[in-house]
């Protein structure tokens, strides 16, 4: 009933339980190994290396090159545990020396376990909209001003009534694609909003007016398995190049994507269908603001979503795997192989991304480490 609930709940409430330093304005920069390490023993991580000081990473837009940052270092009683997502804990692992060694001998990185799947199988899912324009405002949502002064919404909000009681979607559905294998594969939601992806000030146009409605087709369960994320230098403040490789069409994987394309343009037609049959009949006339109605055929459907698509459910580039797959960077029990004292605790860790949304597996494959960890100290967790 309007309550939200997010990572952070879990995080303070732990450190308001133990002894849980949470330090802000600081980037991890690398594993710091023993000084045997790369030798005849198997390397261990003994600690962490960071830097201390406000918007290092250059992703982030208020980075200046002129910003160092103040080095420290952390040492481990018993274990390093990474989770720095799946972009950040493949590129500190290479930074660190585990990963493919001609990458890091490129970059002048010494190499503590050349590790080849350290940053492959990147995945994500594939999500694409259908904007439709009514003539008149939705009746729902017709009184909200989104936070501007005067807002009645708000105020209902504030006594547990009211439209922002929800995520702002209507409605929702689970179909199956006739391409999909043994589960079905789509998740086809809507709302009144103009949405037509992330970049910055989407919010501000998705709440532009009243008159738009958008149906989000995802696609789950993809194919395609070939993303990387590499090193662009040896710099740990630069950002790496993350490369999805989205419907990849060298011969060997022209199936493949045609799978997924086909899959998501079944996925945009259906949704395009339920606007014509059914928004009609309350609303009047629409009009398709995306991908429009001038995009007709299957082929051009096919290229809109080949140009249009993104996902944000990154994942899988630090995956679990059997001995013996030479893309398996962790055993089943979270430890990076080849190394001790090193584990991967986030969303990098599943070889394939599961179900149809992501945070919930995060939060179950946590709790299973916990339980893994704390067995392998001979403790247990207390409830």
């Amino acid at each position: 009933h309007g309550k939200r609930s997010s990572p952070r709940d879990f995080v303070v409430d732990t450190a308001e339980k133990y002894p849980l330093e949470i330090r802000t304005g600081c980037l991890a920069t690398c594993v710091l190994f023993d000084e045997n390490s790369g030798t005849n023993t198997t390397p261990r991580a003994i600690g962490v290396e960071f830097l201390e000081g406000k918007s290092l990473y250059k992703a982030d837009p208020r980075s200046s090159s002129s910003t160092i940052g103040i080095k420290h270092r952390a040492l481990v009683s018993r274990e390093v545990i990474l989770a720095a997502g799946a972009f950040g804990t493949p590129q500190i692992l290479k930074l660190s020396g585990v990963g493919p060694k001609d990458e890091l001998e490129r970059f002048g990185i010494r190499v503590i376990k050349d590790m080849q799947g350290v940053g492959t199988n990147l995945q994500d899912r594939y999500e694409i909209p259908v904007v439709t324009k009514i003539q008149g405002d939705f009746p729902i949502i017709e009184k909200c001003t989104y936070g501007k002064p005067g807002d009645p919404c708000l105020e209902e909000w504030k006594h547990r009534r009211g439209p922002y009681l929800s995520n702002g979607l209507t409605i929702g559905m689970v179909k199956k694609s006739s391409l999909a294998d043994a589960d079905p594969d789509l998740f086809i939601f809507g709302g009144p909003a103009f949405f037509r992806g992330y970049f910055p000030g989407y919010s501000e146009l998705a709440t532009s007016d009243k008159r738009h409605f958008t149906w989000a087709v995802l696609k789950a369960h993809m194919h395609n398995l070939d993303g990387t994320v590499m090193l662009t230098s040896a710099d740990p403040r630069d950002v790496p190049d993350i490369n999805f490789n989205y419907f990849t069409t060298t011969p060997d994987e022209t199936q493949v994507a045609e799978r997924d394309l086909g899959a998501i343009a079944e996925g945009l037609d259906f949704a395009r269908r339920i606007m014509d049959d059914v928004l009609p009949v309350v609303t009047g006339p629409l009009e398709e603001a995306s991908p429009g109605r001038h995009l007709a055929s299957t082929e051009q459907v096919k290229e809109f979503i080949r140009n249009e698509a993104w996902g944000h459910h990154a994942s899988c580039s630090c995956p679990i795997g059997a001995d013996g797959d030479p893309k398996a960077v962790l055993d089943s029990r979270f430890r990076v192989r080849g190394v001790s004292n090193l584990r991967v605790v986030d969303a990098s860790v599943f070889p394939r991304i599961p179900g149809f949304f992501i945070v919930l597996p995060i939060y179950m494959v946590s709790e299973k480490a916990t339980d893994v960890i704390l067995e392998s100290i001979g403790e247990s967790r207390h409830v």
